[in-house]
């Protein structure tokens, strides 16, 4: 539980933070063109995904290859994260954000949220928190769903990140043609969309034909795959668009308050999954009857997230809060 706690502030500054003080100095110490932002989100996502690649893949190898263990890789993650901790804290500068909110930040952010002359700052955190709810999901599905298949799952893992790899390479190529980040994001959601179809649909063949579960298992990884290039177009454009939208201020603490709903949406389709229980099939039954019930919420939350994504308006991109002083 303690490490869960640390591990839910870690995740909640690397999703913010990062993104937060790079769009600052990207904009404001160096002045760069605001396009130049789409082009290094969608680099920063490629190559992400070629260090995870190779993380799954030393991660198998320790674990079931030299049969070291379960604990092996997160061993080996700590020198990772060392090295990350030293480097940012001797290579990089603060920050020069002026705030008037110094007592009372996080309630000056949340105001900002709703208080803004266009509705996009919240038409925003609702969109990453459906899609990232969806995200979270599939991360405590894909392992049990994929269990009849008895994969190496560091191998599996690699696999997906190069889906991202392909994902963030399609985002670049139709950025380079023209093609807007709004209408980029919307394109993933679809595909997504589609592919937690398919996986639902294999599930459901799974429960009604057992003795053919390793096919339909099958079908459902290469729908896992199709949805993390999905992924992988999701992060780039998602990032752009909260550079433009939302207020400088607050970027940080307002990130970290979409995922409030994002931790909502995750729990109660992961209580779903709990509470299907079926103690007198066998396993490959049992976790196919939750994984689909569960995907069935995933569609539920995708189809809401490409509603509010078509009604979603980029404002300018410096936009006037209307806050009472706090």
């Amino acid at each position: 539980m303690i490490g869960r706690i640390l591990g839910g502030i870690c995740t909640s500054i690397f999703f913010s933070t990062f993104e937060a003080w790079y769009v600052h100095q990207h904009s404001q110490k160096f002045h760069f063109p605001h396009q130049w932002i789409n082009l290094t989100l969608a680099k920063a996502t490629f190559y992400n995904g070629v260090l995870a690649i190779f993380a799954g893949v030393v991660s198998n190898i320790a674990a079931e290859w030299a049969q070291f263990g379960p604990l092996s890789p997160f061993m080996i993650a700590v020198p990772c994260f060392l090295i990350s901790a030293f480097v940012t804290m001797y290579m990089w500068e603060e920050n020069d954000i002026k705030s008037t909110y110094a007592l009372n930040y996080s309630c000056a952010s949340l105001e900002a949220i709703f208080r803004t002359r266009s509705s996009s700052v919240l038409c925003l955190g609702i969109i990453q928190s459906l899609f990232e709810s969806v995200m979270y999901t599939f991360v405590f599905l894909w392992t049990p769903a994929l269990e009849p298949l008895r994969p190496p799952l560091g191998i599996v893992f690699s696999c997906f990140m190069l889906c991202i790899m392909i994902g963030s390479s399609i985002y670049s190529f139709l950025l380079a043609r023209n093609c807007l980040a709004e209408h980029l994001l919307r394109m993933s959601f679809f595909l997504a969309l589609v592919a937690i179809i398919l996986s639902a649909g294999a599930m459901k063949m799974v429960s009604l034909y057992p003795q053919d579960t390793g096919k339909y298992t099958l079908v459902a990884f290469f729908a896992f795959l199709l949805y993390e290039v999905a992924v992988g177009m999701y992060f780039p454009a998602i990032g752009y668009l909260r550079s433009q939208i939302i207020p400088e201020q607050f970027r940080a603490s307002i990130a970290n308050w979409y995922r409030i709903p994002m931790n909502m949406f995750t729990c109660l389709s992961l209580l779903w999954f709990k509470n299907s229980v079926h103690s007198d099939k066998e396993f490959a039954f049992d976790t196919a009857v939750s994984s689909l019930k569960a995907f069935l919420m995933c569609i539920i939350l995708l189809f809401l997230a490409i509603v509010f994504c078509k009604a979603l308006k980029r404002g300018n991109e410096n936009i006037k809060l209307i806050l009472e002083s706090v």
